[in-house]
């Protein structure tokens, strides 16, 4: 029930609190932009495959914060894009 209230609803009803929001957004969104950063320097310096500049990127950034199960659902995860680009025939143009 509670999964599709807005964030002042959650505040009010006790589900959530303003200082988690805060707390959550300020410590994860470096953190996103620090593996789209490093997997942009991937990129740009010249590796083809996508899925080994999201493994750099990972390990340069994310890899630290995670414990083995999480390293190993990114593994997959990672592993599993792969296969479905090749099997959708999706094709990434990198300038």
């Amino acid at each position: 029930m509670y999964g599709r209230l807005t964030l002042a609803e959650k505040v009010k009803y006790g589900k959530a609190s303003l200082p988690q929001y805060a707390l959550t957004a300020t410590i994860l969104f470096p953190r996103a932009l620090e593996f789209v950063h490093a997997f942009l320097e991937s990129v740009l310096s010249g590796e083809e495959d996508l899925v080994v500049c999201a493994n750099i990127a990972y390990e340069k950034s994310l890899r630290r914060y995670h414990g083995w199960i999480v390293r190993g659902i990114f593994s997959v995860s990672n592993n599993v894009c792969m296969y479905l680009c090749v099997l959708f025939n999706v094709h990434v143009l990198v300038l």
